[in-house]
């Protein structure tokens, strides 16, 4: 089950997608699609990236380590706020400029988990898709 996150999140959630789109991986034109998954807890953060062109394989791309300071300032500003997720989605669309934001809380959230019960699944999972957008 995802966290609704309030509305005053959104430059938090914009200095996130902005820290990616400056990201020297991303820098190239080989890609049309961006995912990340950001494991956090208290003492730790992994991420997760993939681009994707077409429906071409996912290519592994990790963002510059800039990110992590805006993730941990958003996951500090939500546990301030009452809100506690673990995993944070992005996903950005490169030709529309759409970005799709998820906060994932509890068990819901282990799915999204680095393991190597998932490595094999996890990007294909990730892959943007059309349904990730709407609304």
């Amino acid at each position: 089950m995802g966290v609704e996150p309030p509305a005053w999140w959104a430059e938090r959630f914009d200095d996130v997608v902005a820290t990616l789109l400056k990201s020297s991986e991303l820098a190239g034109a080989d890609w049309d699609t961006f995912a990340l998954c950001v494991e956090v807890s208290e003492h730790r953060l992994a991420t997760t990236g993939y681009r994707y062109r077409g429906a071409g394989p996912p290519v592994s791309t990790e963002p510059d380590d800039e990110i992590d300071d805006h993730v941990w300032g958003l996951w500090d500003a939500s546990r301030a706020a009452g809100s506690v997720w673990d995993v944070l989605l992005v996903r950005l669309d490169r030709a529309s400029g759409r970005v799709a934001i998820e906060l994932v809380a509890g068990e819901d959230a282990a799915g999204w988990a680095v393991s190597p019960e998932t490595i094999g699944t996890l990007p294909e999972a990730l892959r943007p898709r059309p349904q990730h957008f709407a609304g």
